[in-house]
């Protein structure tokens, strides 16, 4: 549904920050016991495995923070390891220097793991005391390693990752998500049906526990206590089950991750009429997710090219090299967005910010223009500027975006501030809240609803270890859109009526809220069933 718009107006101009003036006074020091020490590891593998693997900063964590636990126990899980630097096999680490030799003697003892055929391990290349007196230290910026690095400690796994750098304007990357992904959830999903997750620079472990955002007839007898409880159960499953893989179970279980990654993208895109088919979407989102490179443009004898065409004539859509373009486009954007999503908000610990929606919208909409010809650099990753609207429902006055924006925000970390010291939080009745609330306010000229579900899915996948798609079959689509429709009509006739956060403001979110637990609940369901799989 893409509401009819008119051009947008000019800009405001952005205003550079001042910069900080230089200090010339020189200060001098001595320090006699650094508090620091050095040590440069290197990935090896055994005889027959690839020669050009590569580190990534989650690997390293994971190698390192198994070592510890294995061979020193609670003492290795409280040593605070700073990765400072991962460049091909190789990585730059620094721990406080009276650990440095347990440190050491972990990673030498360790004897690595196994990924399908290959066994991995880290080896020593050097210990110092000064960081400048390892070999390759000179190739790294000392002065960025609070900026790029990630530090944390194995015990509690308070990580701020390095966020994975994104090439280029269209948001391309090398990130394996669906690995990326399996590791993380080994430390994200705690005993007890909970999970632990970065909270305003907090870690905490959050209890899952059902709040009182249901709608109780939208899925006829199905009771969502029922779902609920189905849920929790399989969120206890799925942590016991993630100790014990096997690395012939670690490759099926990314395998799931990738399908489920796609479908994400696959969905979302058929409930706008974006995108293509199944076959071009799966081959398109599979090499993105895997940090491939694709080519920006395709030609008429491509099969790629063909396919996508064929895709467009069975709906009744124009087929023309421009629209095939476009909707090859709308996948490649729509995947590269959902992994800067989830590496942001999942992977890098980080809270849901204005910055990280506009930057998520832009990724989705590069290079992707408006059904009515609005170029896509007039709206792509920037607020609206003209009123919108769909069928029967109004949304925000363009005038009170960027305001109704912020209070959103400021909403969302007041309720995640109270679920930090209840230590229970409701993933799916949270995340659901707040797609709601930012469709309707309907920031972006186009690309809302994708990158609504986009949002949902990196919460509920920071809070809950889920992933869901909507709208995948035609029945399910419908539903979906209906649901969302009469939700948008009742927030559009009643949004003058209560203050933000007032305890009396009807929750006009609860049918999508228990339509998402069905989904949640049967995505919960097959990812069991993956980490099951035995050989």
């Amino acid at each position: 549904m893409t509401p009819s718009t008119a051009p947008t107006g000019s800009q405001p101009k952005s205003t550079r920050k001042q910069g900080l003036g230089s200090s010339h006074e020189i200060l001098t020091c001595t320090i006699k016991a650094p508090p620091y020490s050095y040590a440069h590891l290197e990935l090896s593998t055994d005889y027959g495995g690839p020669d050009d693997v590569e580190l990534d900063i989650l690997q390293v964590r994971s190698y390192c923070t198994a070592a510890l636990r294995q061979f020193l126990g609670l003492t290795g899980m409280a040593i605070s390891v700073d990765i400072l630097k991962v460049e091909g096999n190789e990585c730059w680490v620094r721990v406080p220097r009276p650990d440095l030799g347990s440190f050491v003697a972990a990673i030498t003892a360790w004897k690595g793991t196994s990924e399908g055929a290959t066994h991995y391990a880290l080896r020593v290349k050097q210990r110092r005391a000064y960081f400048f007196q390892l070999s390759g230290s000179s190739r790294l910026n000392t002065r960025s390693i609070h900026q790029t690095g990630s530090t944390f400690t194995p015990g509690s796994m308070r990580a701020q990752p390095k966020r994975i750098a994104l090439d280029g304007p269209s948001g391309s990357s090398r990130l394996n998500l669906p690995r990326s992904i399996r590791q993380m959830m080994g430390s994200t999903f705690m005993p007890g049906g909970s999970m632990r997750a970065q909270s305003k620079r907090i870690e905490t472990t959050f209890t899952i526990a059902m709040d009182d955002s249901y709608d109780y007839n939208i899925l006829g007898e199905i009771d969502p206590n029922d779902l609920y409880e189905e849920m929790t159960r399989h969120t206890r499953e799925v942590c016991k089950l993630l100790q014990i893989l096997s690395s012939s179970q670690e490759s099926h279980v990314e395998t799931h991750l990738a399908d489920v990654l796609v479908r994400l993208v696959f969905s979302s895109n058929i409930i706008e009429n974006a995108g293509a088919g199944w076959d071009v979407t799966f081959k398109l989102c599979q090499a993105i997710f895997r940090g491939e490179e694709m080519p920006n443009e395709i030609d008429e004898r491509d099969s790629e090219y063909a396919a996508i065409k064929q895709d467009l004539l069975r709906k009744g859509l124009a087929a023309g090299t421009e629209f095939v373009l476009r909707s090859r486009r709308e996948i490649i954007q729509h995947a590269k967005a959902a992994s800067y999503i989830i590496n942001e908000l999942y992977l890098g610990g980080k809270d849901v910010s204005e910055d990280i929606i506009l930057e998520t919208h832009r990724i989705l909409t590069h290079k992707v223009d408006t059904e009515q010809g609005i170029s896509w650099t007039e709206y792509s990753g920037v607020y609206r500027h003209d009123s919108v609207c769909a069928g029967l429902t109004s949304f925000v006055d363009s005038g009170l975006v960027r305001s109704t924006m912020r209070q959103m925000m400021a909403s969302m970390n007041r309720d995640l501030e109270k679920a930090a010291e209840a230590q229970e939080i409701d993933p799916v009745a949270f995340s659901v809240k707040y797609c709601h609330t930012l469709v309707n306010i309907h920031p972006f000229m186009d690309g809302n609803g994708r990158a609504c579900r986009l949002v949902l899915n990196a919460i509920l996948l920071k809070y809950g270890g889920i992933m869901v798609s909507f709208g995948e079959e035609g029945g399910d689509r419908e539903q979906y859109l209906n649901i969302a429709v009469r939700a948008s009509q009742r927030e559009s006739s009643q949004r003058d009526d209560f203050d933000d956060d007032d305890p009396l403001a009807p929750k006009h979110y609860r049918e999508l809220a228990s339509y998402t637990l069905g989904h949640v609940t049967a995505s919960m369901r097959r990812l069991v069933q993956a980490l099951n799989i035995k050989n």
